[in-house]
């Protein structure tokens, strides 16, 4: 609540300040004339006259300077002020409307807006104080029960200047608590690392138990059909990697790479794979002449892999012998 007051209070001499910045500027030249006029009718009429009505003078102090502007502001809030304060000499009736506007409009503000803004304010902060008075009783409810739970005198004074049995108890007990600190720490440190290998053992088992699983659940997964399109990727780009290999080599590729494919070509490499697979082809009788009987097992010892790597060097060999010639 007194945050909002503050706040109040700063707003209002916000607004007091701009209407009297307003005023001062507008009346403060009749408002001197007033006082010279006022002091020559003094003068001419005697000291006892002055004295006499000596109130006469007062209305040029309304509005002659920045300090009595904000007074005359002030004391309006409160009615103090009346009309009769503009009717000073040589003003006029257009510069005498403006300031009555401007008086107006301070007086609106004040007592419609301002002083409705403070109750609100207010009422607000009425309204959050008595939706937490419960969990404030709460609090100084447990404050109090804790004053009487926490270890102290136990005995209202003058009485707690008499020793009792609890004093010296821990007196008594001040010693060994230095030794039971010194223990406990010792105690802790151990306990601390046995928590540490603890949790770095389960830890470790953890990671086990979840790599083991998930290679159980591979296992029991078996060949899908991911793993099939890999071997076929992988296979295509090895034969290419070959093939360009045989190319650079200087042989001829052409036929493994399906660039000059006859009539037939790929029938002919379908029913070569049956053949190697074990497959008994059957021809149309008369059409093509019934190929002689092949040993698989003649054919693949003949053609060995070594076999066929000094075949392929004796190719090269001369190949770069017939090269030489042809450059000689």
């Amino acid at each position: 609540m007194v945050i909002d007051i503050v706040k109040f209070f700063f707003v209002y001499t916000l607004v007091l300040f701009a209407f009297a910045c307003g005023m001062n500027q507008l009346l403060w030249y009749y408002a001197d004339n007033e006082r010279q006029m006022c002091h020559k009718l003094n003068k001419e009429a005697g000291t006892s006259a002055y004295r006499s009505d000596h109130s006469v003078c007062f209305t040029w102090r309304r509005f002659a300077n920045l300090f009595e502007s904000s007074q005359t502001l002030f004391w309006a809030s409160f009615g103090l002020i009346d009309l009769d304060n503009f009717e000073l000499s040589g003003i006029q009736s257009y510069t005498r409307f403006w300031g009555l506007l401007m008086f107006g409009s301070y007086c609106v503000i004040n007592v419609v807006v301002l002083l409705n803004l403070l109750i609100a304010m207010m009422n607000h902060s009425y309204q959050m104080i008595s939706e937490h008075a419960d969990v404030e009783w709460k609090f100084a409810r447990c404050k109090l029960w804790m004053s009487y739970f926490e270890d102290g005198g136990t005995v209202p004074p003058p009485f707690n200047v008499i020793p009792t049995p609890k004093s010296r108890k821990i007196c008594g007990n001040s010693r060994t608590a230095k030794k039971e600190h010194l223990r406990t720490i010792r105690k802790k440190a151990r306990q601390a690392s046995e928590r540490d290998m603890k949790y770095q053992t389960i830890m470790r088992n953890l990671v086990r138990r979840y790599v083991t699983s998930e290679q159980r659940k591979a296992d029991n997964q078996g060949v899908t059909e991911d793993d099939v399109n890999e071997i076929k990727q992988e296979i295509s780009s090895f034969r290419y990697e070959l093939l360009e290999v045989l190319k650079n080599s200087g042989f001829n590729t052409t036929t493994a790479s399906g660039q000059s494919q006859g009539i037939g070509g790929k029938k002919g490499r379908q029913r070569e794979r049956r053949l190697m697979k074990g497959f008994n082809i059957g021809l149309v009788e008369g059409s093509v002449p019934s190929p002689p009987e092949i040993n698989i097992e003649d054919v693949t010892s003949r053609k060995s892999p070594v076999s066929r790597l000094a075949r392929l060097a004796r190719l090269t060999s001369k190949k770069k012998q017939a090269e030489t010639r042809q450059m000689g």
